[in-house]
């Protein structure tokens, strides 16, 4: 019976045609999502602000290093205008 088998399974393998197919189609290239943002209306950059500077009055013209009466409009987490490079909150923002 195994015997029967063998040639039997040799036969088929002897008869099998193989064909080429069509290469498969090429893939599309991957395409990167472009992260882009429209400016809201009213908020298009100041020429007159670095791009980095935060939003609002320029720190230049509303602390004056030299007077620390001016310097309670300073936000919090910008540098503090004393100039000893700690932020705001942590130097002469402390209450």
């Amino acid at each position: 019976m195994l015997e029967d088998l063998c040639e039997r399974v040799t036969s088929l393998r002897l008869r099998l045609e193989l064909r080429a197919n069509q290469p498969p189609p090429t893939p599309e290239p991957v395409r990167f999502m472009q992260m882009s943002h429209p400016a809201p209306e009213g908020m298009a950059p100041d020429a007159s602000q670095p791009l980095d500077a935060p939003p609002g009055p320029s720190r230049a013209q509303s602390v004056d290093p030299a007077d620390p009466s001016t310097w309670s409009d300073t936000p919090r987490n910008t540098p503090c205008p004393c100039g000893i490079g700690k932020r705001q909150k942590h130097c002469h923002g402390r209450s």
